[in-house]
Formats: C-alpha cells, structure tokens, sequence
C-alpha cells in the first residue's frame, strides 16, 4: 500500500445490503478489499459508515461523481474504477488529491489490466450466490461454510490479498 493511506477499500455498491439487522458479514460483504487488514469488523463498519454516507451526500447535492472531499484530518479520493465499483483512500489532508487518484488508476490498473474486470465475477450466478449466502446465514444453514468459501466476493479477496 502506498505509504501515508491510512485506510482504503474497494467497494462494489450494488452489493450492499439494506437491511437494518443484517449481520457484520452481510453489511460488509460490498467491501472488496479493505486496508488495514488489523481492523476488526467493527472498526471497518465506522470508517464505512463516513465513506458511504460521503458518496451518498455527493450524488445528491452536487448530481456528479464525488471526487475527493477535505474533512479535518483527512483528504478522502473516490475513484469509480468500474460502474459500481469504488475505490476510496484517506490520506493526509495536505496530499494533492489529483496526484493520489493517479497513484489509485496505476495500482487498479496493475491489478486488472490483463485480469478482467471485477464485474465479471458479479454476473447472475455470482449475484445469485451472493444472496443465497445472506439466505443461510440469516438461516444459520449448514452449508454456510462452503457459500461463503465459493461466494464470488470471497473469491476476489483470495485474490486481493497481495494488493497491499
């Protein structure tokens, strides 16, 4: 990870669940790939709660894709790399937010320049797969264990690991 990112994620909107009562693992399940990796579940909840609720303020006041916003600590940089897909850094607040969207198109580009696009693991039987995890474990299924292990975003953060 690029030094001076304090936290950063890679987000597929069309994937978060609405539920007021979902679980930890349904309310993260949009997230792709999350950094630090030492946050717990519910530290990843707080800084997501202040990423999402910046993406929904900017697409309704301002009617255009959110490109970085200044708060007091911290400079956060959105980066729609696919429709639907988001990938947001915070920085230190006096870094140059063109500068850090550069550094987030080379490292996705590194990733999936010859890999494909994320949205190829989300097609219909991806997206099929995906609720049918949140159907067991709301039923606390036995074969919970082995949806999540097969479940499309459990593949692509197998693969996100070295994205550090």
């Amino acid at each position: 990870m690029k030094s001076g990112v304090s936290h950063g994620v890679l987000l597929h909107r069309g994937l978060m669940c609405g539920e007021e009562n979902a679980s930890e693992a349904d309310l993260l399940e949009h997230v792709l790939w999350y950094h630090p990796r030492s946050d717990d579940g519910r530290r990843r909840l707080e800084r997501l709660r202040v990423i999402e609720s910046l993406l929904a303020f900017g697409k309704t006041f301002s009617g255009e894709r959110l490109d970085s916003v200044l708060l007091s600590k911290s400079l956060y940089v959105f980066l729609e790399v696919e429709e639907e897909i988001w990938m947001v850094w915070v920085v230190d607040r006096d870094a140059d937010p063109s500068a850090v969207q550069s550094s987030m198109c080379r490292a996705y580009d590194e990733r999936y320049l010859t890999g494909g696009r994320i949205l190829d693991y989300f097609d219909e039987d991806g997206l099929n797969a995906v609720k049918a995890l949140r159907s067991a474990r709301k039923e606390e299924s036995p074969s919970l264990s082995e949806k999540e292990e097969a479940s499309p975003t459990a593949v692509l953060r197998r693969e996100l690991e070295d994205f550090d």
